[in-house]
Order: C-alpha cells, then structure tokens, then sequence
C-alpha cells in the first residue's frame, strides 16, 4: 500500500510546479516594471518572509528543534549554497521569461530537472539515497526531451501571419467592388484613390487629401483668372486713359508732342 505521505508529497509536489510555472511570468511582469535585478530582490525577499513565518511555525508552533551551533558547523559547505542556486533561477526566469514564453521556460527547466535528478539518483549525489538506473527512466528521459522538441518548436511562432484587412470602400463605392481608374469618379476622390500611393489609408484621410487636391485646383483656376482679370484692368484700361490724357495735352501745348504722347499711349494700351 502506498504511504500517505508519499501522496501528499506528489500532491505538493506537482503543485509546486505549478505555481513555478506562474512565478515566471509574475516575476517577469513585475522585472519589466521595476527593473529585472530590483524584481529578483523582491521576490527573494518575500519568499524570505514567507520561510521567517514558517520557520516560527515549525519550530514555536509545532515544537520542532531548531538550529543548534553543532549541526551547523557539521554541515558540508555545499549545504549552504542552495540560496545561491535558487537566485540564479529567479534571475533567469526574470531575464528570459518573456523571450522564451512560459512553455519553453517550463518545458527546459522540467526535461533539465528530470535529467539533473536521474543523475543524482543514480550517483547519490548531494544527500539523495543512491537508486539504480533502470532502463525505463532513460526511456522517459528520451520522451520528455522529445516533449520539449515539440513544445519549443511549436511556440506559436511558426503559424501562418494573419492577412492583411481590406481598405474600406469609399462613399457611393458598392462594398466588394474593386476600385480602378476606369469606374466613376465621385468628386474626384476615387482617381486620387488609385492613383496616389495613399491606398490602403483610411477613407477620411485620403477623402480629405483628394478633396484638398481638387480645391487647390479649383483655387488656383481661380486666382489665374483674377490675375488675368487685373493684368487686362492694369494693361488696357490705364492705356487708354494715358493715351487720352496725353492727346489733351498735346492739343493744348505741342501738337508734335501730343502726336508722340498718343503714340505712347497706344503701345501701353496695346501692351
């Protein structure tokens, strides 16, 4: 029969898993707020009050012994860099979590840990009881390494890229209906559509481009007539005045004089 204990410890166990995996990405999400280095202090120093409480329990509440300068000196000096190992792993899971994507954190860590730990096992290495290698466990060391293949390469990252969304129609255009040069033309914006490289804009703003076209062509018809306008008022008009205006004088002083004076005037007006 199996012992109660070894269940609940799988229990924990697969649940402590679990919340590694969630760590990852609270660690990450608070490194890219506050800084990656600022983000791995906090989280080592709330996990640090967290094992204060714990500790107070187990040795106040439950009655276990705590510490004694004996047992500590008796212990190797690997024995005491544990905290160090777990600061590197929150480091990395601040760092690389968001490059690499909770899957593929997991997935190396877990396939990583499996390994390091058949390997411990088997040596009886740092304080684990030796276990023989069996044959399955290379067995399923082979389909957790093929488990991380496939969870690594299918990140998400190979999927096809979605298509690209169709301009909206323009007003009057039937919806569907390809825009050309040869279709009608509403207030000139269609050509201006096709022809200008601002297809794929948003109606409003290549309506308002088009529209600023046509009114600047309309404006500057308008301002070549107003030009045309003053150059025949300036040009015709005054010449004559000036031609009149010398052939009285001539008339009332030199007739020669009003003779060269009106023959100016006509090459104004005729200018």
């Amino acid at each position: 029969m199996v012992a109660v204990a070894y269940v609940v410890g799988c229990v924990f166990a697969g649940l402590s898993g679990a919340l590694l995996a969630t760590q990852s990405g609270i660690n990450s999400t608070l490194g890219a707020a506050v800084g990656k280095s600022f983000a791995a202090v906090v989280s080592f120093a709330v996990g640090l009050g967290a094992l204060l409480v714990f500790f107070a329990i187990d040795t106040a509440g439950l009655g276990h012994k705590g510490p004694s300068l004996e047992a500590a000196a008796a212990v190797p000096w690997w024995g005491w860099v544990g905290g160090f190992l777990g600061a590197f792993y929150v480091a990395v899971v601040v760092v690389y979590a968001p490059v690499l994507g909770a899957a593929t954190l997991m997935a190396l860590f877990v396939c990583c840990q499996l390994a390091t730990a058949v390997l411990l096992d088997s040596m009886g290495w740092v304080g684990f009881r030796k276990r023989s290698l069996h044959w399955a466990r290379l067995v399923g060391l082979g389909l957790m390494l093929a488990g991380v293949v496939l969870v690594t390469y299918f990140d998400g990252s190979t999927a096809a890229p979605a298509p690209a969304p169709a301009p909206p129609p323009l007003p009057g255009q039937p919806p569907g209906q390809p825009l050309t040069a040869s279709g009608p033309v509403a207030s000139g914006r269609a050509l201006a559509e096709v022809a200008s490289p601002l297809y794929g804009l948003s109606d409003s703003t290549s309506t308002s481009v088009a529209g600023g076209v046509t009114v600047a062509l309309a404006t500057y018809s308008k301002e070549s007539a107003s030009a045309g306008a003053v150059t025949d008022s300036e040009t015709g008009a005054p010449g004559e005045r000036r031609s009149g205006a010398a052939g009285s004088r001539g008339r009332s002083g030199n007739g020669s004089s009003g003779d060269c004076q009106g023959t100016k005037g006509d090459a104004d007006a005729n200018v």
